[in-house]
């Protein structure tokens, strides 16, 4: 008991000194007394070596004590609420954020595009598209800018870089072909050096025209052979080969209105609105004759009558609202039958040509779409000096090929194009002229070279694996229709499951053997433009021509890969996403799966054209691709209170599908309630700027308070825009992109911008204008 008292003395007088050594001494505490190690000391645990925990504890004051316990209590909190969020978020997979670097780019993107400065229950159109309008102002030379151009101008710079490669040594010679064809139209001094020559002997060769010399007055059936058959123009009427709409085992000859150089016939009839554009369409055509070798004053006399020659055939031709019916415009007959319907022509004579080296009877059968057209059109040449029709031929044939020479022609055009779109030309660089004349002419081989390149073949399994996805979302919505009987459903289902997908490119691009012989016959000289475009007319004649015997290919792409659009097709119930259409900000195959931007542009074209593909007056089609019922109307249409509703049930169900298919990729449930926790469909790939073009004409009538739908693809033709309800109060209404229809043998119109319109309570995201050249009614075109 007497050592215990002599120890605990001893510690009272050792405590401040190891205060002050653990304050202001590192090395430790002086040792007391004379340094010995009884076991029974306490002293020893204060003072040798780092201590124990015990030892530790007991050297801190109480506030440091009291700290110590806060904290190991506050981090044990914070333990337990993450582990708690981790497993509330495991549990429902709606609430799953992605944070991949793909996620954050794509959030950043979607941010960027909005004004959130404007509130989006008065301007959703603004609100969702107002950043990426400002970010993207319209380009010098652009009337209309969006991302669907941004994307094709960086698949422009691609094929350049592609083609101007100074070690380019494919082994193809298509590709080969590519090249050379491209680098003939860079070669812009040895176009001026040729000038108008090459036209003007072209124009000799044919038959000479009245405005710049000599012509035979006997010619006329020869000049229109030349003119139409070999170098594809088409004055009067438009030939082609296609299969038949009403029997889609077989191509046919197929025979419709053409012969108009202004995108539309209104242009002639309102001649008060289009004043200044019919003056200068006639300089355009005045200048051009003189370029040619005409005088002024004989030119513009006689080109004042070619244009009131087309103001005839303007007069004559069919209006689109007119034609969208195909069983009143469907007339198939024989050769024979339409030489008694239309005399002027000598129908064996000119389709023999045209088709050689086929052998025609004149039982060989032919569809003629707008047989009152063809009778029309008959009788007015009939009617004509044949003066006036050479000179209207051989126009057809000048404005075909003027874009071919040199810089004069270019500089007369650019005029006219700024008169009607209030654009020039001349702001777009050679090279990207020179890209898309490749484009067109030599464009699957092209697209082999832009395929190899860019894209991954993995996309093509996704893109089908969505096309798939879509279409189970489709036929579960037609379970919930409860007007349309079990019969139609069930026929519905089949159709949907029959639709045939073709994604990215068509395989035979990749073989070389197979791409060679695809333009195999196709002269390519690198010093002559212009002889390089009269060879493709030709080739693509006898191309024509072959197709005519054989049944149609269901394989075969009316768009190039490099293309940035889509499309249905009706005769072969399938739907194309070219290459160039699936990637960003449209399609990312890196984004996440059911995330509304990898599906994006893409799966909203499939969403309306699925419901289009069966809706649509495709005629009596064959098996898989029958329409299901009689047609609405345009009338029904108007008067179906509930066909907006039904498109709404449609898209809620769409959401509904894709919200299952994040579940399932997640492991768990979907949400509880439709459109819960669902992002908002701002799809930036959708907005779009135009140019003002003030021409002083209202909007069409109907456009103010309806609610347009995307256009469903058949011939040109596309559903009307049916009427619904008008915008509440103080809202701004805006419209879903458009553009004219247009068939084989039709020019492309460029837009003007038109006040804009939108519901709001519409599912957001389709940010763009009208497409409606000046003085035009409002007309879907087929491809979106």
């Amino acid at each position: 008991m007497a050592r215990m008292n002599v120890a605990l003395q001893e510690l009272g007088h050792a405590m401040p000194n190891y205060k002050r050594a653990t304050l202001q001494d590192e090395e430790g505490p002086e040792p007391a007394g004379d340094g010995s190690t009884s076991p029974d000391s306490v002293e020893v645990g204060f003072r040798k070596g780092p201590g124990t925990l015990l030892s530790r504890l007991a050297s801190r004051s109480q506030l440091e004590l009291v700290l110590c316990a806060v904290a190991v209590s506050l981090a044990l909190l914070l333990s337990v609420a993450v582990v708690t969020l981790a497993i509330q978020y495991r549990r429902d997979p709606s609430h799953s954020t992605c944070l991949t670097d793909a996620c954050v780019r794509v959030a950043s993107k979607i941010l960027e595009a909005l004004d959130t400065e404007t509130d989006p229950c008065q301007d959703f159109y603004q609100y969702s598209c107002g950043g990426w309008i400002k970010r993207n102002p319209l380009p010098n030379g652009r009337s209309k800018w969006s991302t669907f151009n941004s994307i094709w101008d960086q698949n422009q710079a691609i094929m350049k870089h592609l083609l101007e490669n100074t070690t380019f040594n494919s082994s193809s010679e298509a590709e080969r072909k590519t090249q050379r064809y491209y680098l003939s139209c860079l070669k812009e001094q040895r176009i001026e050096e040729l000038g108008s020559q090459p036209l003007m002997e072209l124009i000799d060769k044919i038959g000479g025209w009245n405005i710049t010399g000599s012509w035979n007055q006997t010619s006329f059936m020869e000049v229109l052979k030349s003119v139409s058959g070999t170098y594809r123009a088409t004055p009067f009427f438009t030939v082609y080969v296609g299969a038949d709409s009403k029997s889609s085992n077989s191509n046919i000859i197929q025979v419709d209105q053409s012969g108009l150089f202004l995108p539309s016939r209104d242009y002639y009839l309102n001649k008060t609105a289009n004043e200044r554009v019919l003056a200068a369409y006639l300089d355009y055509m005045v200048e051009l004759g003189t370029l040619l070798g005409g005088t002024p004053e004989p030119t513009r006399l006689q080109m004042q009558q070619v244009l009131d020659f087309e103001t005839q055939l303007a007069n004559i031709t069919v209006p689109q609202a007119e034609r969208r019916d195909d069983e009143k415009i469907y007339h198939k007959m024989s050769i024979a039958e339409l030489q008694v319907l239309a005399p002027a022509i000598d129908w064996l004579d000119y389709l023999s040509y045209a088709l050689a080296p086929l052998e025609l009877a004149d039982t060989e059968p032919v569809v003629v779409y707008g047989d009152t057209y063809l009778q029309q059109v008959s009788e007015l040449i009939n009617d004509t000096d044949r003066s006036i029709l050479n000179n209207y031929l051989i126009w057809n044939l000048v404005q075909k090929t003027a874009s071919s020479l040199d810089q004069r022609f270019e500089t007369a055009q650019e005029r006219l194009l700024e008169t009607l779109y209030g654009t020039r030309k001349s702001c777009t660089p050679r090279w990207q002229t020179c890209i898309s004349n490749t484009d067109d002419t030599l464009g699957f081989a092209l697209g082999s070279l832009f395929v190899k390149a860019t894209f991954d073949r993995d996309s093509k399994a996704i893109a089908e694996e969505m096309i798939s996805e879509i279409r189970a979302a489709f036929e579960v919505s037609l379970d919930q229709l409860d007007w349309m009987d079990e019969k139609t459903r069930q026929a519905a289902k089949e159709k949907a499951d029959a639709i045939y997908d073709m994604i990215g490119f068509p395989d035979f691009i990749l073989d070389n053997k197979e791409l060679d012989d695809v333009y195999d016959g196709y002269e390519v000289s690198e010093d002559s433009f212009f002889q390089n475009m009269l060879n493709f007319y030709n080739f693509s004649a006898k191309v024509m021509a072959d197709q005519l015997r054989k049944p149609p290919n269901r394989d075969q792409w009316s768009m190039t890969p490099q293309t940035v659009n889509a499309y249905y097709l009706p005769t072969k119930n399938g739907i194309v996403f070219p290459a160039g259409i699936l990637q960003a900000p449209f399609y990312a195959r890196n984004h996440p799966k059911t995330g509304i931007r990898q599906r994006g542009k893409p799966a909203a074209v499939v969403a309306e054209l699925l419901p289009g593909g069966l809706q649509e007056p495709d005629g009596v089609h064959d098996g898989a691709v029958r329409p299901l019922h009689r047609p609405q109307r345009e009338g029904e249409r108007a008067a179906d209170p509930g066909r907006e509703h039904r498109r709404q049930r449609r898209a809620q169900g769409s959401l509904q599908r894709l919200q299952v298919l994040a579940a399932e990729e997640r492991g768990g449930e979907a949400p509880a309630r439709p459109g819960a926790h669902q992002p908002p469909a701002l799809l930036r790939g959708f907005c779009a700027g135009r140019a003002e073009q003030d021409d002083g004409l209202p909007v069409p009538p109907g456009l103010l308070g309806a609610t347009p739908q995307l256009p469903i693809p058949h011939r040109g033709r596309s559903v009307p825009i049916p009427e619904a309800a008008p915008a509440p109060p103080g809202v701004v209404l805006r419209p879903d992109a458009r553009e004219l229809p247009r068939r084989a043998g039709d020019r492309p119109s460029q837009p003007r911008q038109v006040p804009c319109h939108r519901h709001p309570q519409q599912l957001p995201g389709l940010c763009g204008t009208l497409r409606l050249p000046p003085g035009l009614p409002h007309e879907p075109r087929q491809a979106l």
